[in-house]
């Protein structure tokens, strides 16, 4: 047996090998994906239904699942600290108070890499919400993107269309004794008294120092 024959047998066997390699990659994936779709899709609201979420997260967390929802890109599994806002836990009480008008909990899904509608390098975070929507996070704004879970995982798109929230929209007080008010309560009137009195107090130096800033 020749060695260009030998050569050639090798190099056969590797190519064999790497194509069997792909395909296996891709069965696993698409398995996997699977997999974490039919879980997702088989929870129903309940008290316990974040918790639910939560723990379906931890089982999956890491694995990719492509969502036409996305224009195709993959949601990946995953926690608060697998995304952009790794360590920022003030982040979940936000998404609870400050952008929606009624109170709700949030758990985190998972983020997607630069959907096309945001800037190039951007992330957005995939929210489960206690009422079972589906909402992403990014740039301040928090949007409605799914009625449920099972929704999401089998890319019904949202009717009507997508929703935006921005941040603290529905937090503004109404009125200026209501501004007054939530004021009073952070003691920030008094503040407000005491910066008030220290100004007066020091309007001749105040003075002096402008005169003598206009003089140079």
């Amino acid at each position: 047996m020749s060695v260009a024959y030998i050569q050639k047998d090798i190099c056969r066997t590797i190519l064999t090998r790497g194509k069997r390699s792909d395909f296996d990659d891709h069965y696993n994936d698409d398995r996997d994906s699977k997999q974490v779709k039919n879980d997702f899709c088989k929870l129903t609201e309940c008290p316990e239904y974040l918790d639910q979420v939560s723990q379906l997260v931890l089982k999956h967390r890491g694995k990719q699942v492509p969502l036409k929802i996305f224009g195709g890109l993959p949601l990946e599994i995953g926690i608060l600290d697998d995304t952009v806002l790794f360590g920022r836990e003030e982040m979940q009480e936000a998404w609870s108070r400050l952008y929606l008008q009624q109170q709700v909990k949030m758990a985190v899904l998972g983020f997607v890499d630069n959907i096309p509608s945001l800037a190039l390098g951007l992330q957005c975070i995939v929210l489960a919400c206690s009422n079972g929507s589906v909402y992403v996070y990014d740039n301040e704004e928090l949007h409605l993107f799914a009625k449920s879970l099972k929704d999401l995982f089998t890319d019904v798109l949202p009717s009507p269309p997508i929703k935006s929230y921005a941040y603290g929209q529905f937090t503004e007080p109404e009125s200026e004794e209501e501004y007054l008010n939530i004021l009073q309560e952070q003691g920030l009137s008094k503040i407000d008294e005491s910066t008030r009195v220290f100004v007066e107090s020091k309007e001749k130096e105040f003075c002096e120092l402008i005169d003598f800033l206009g003089n140079l």
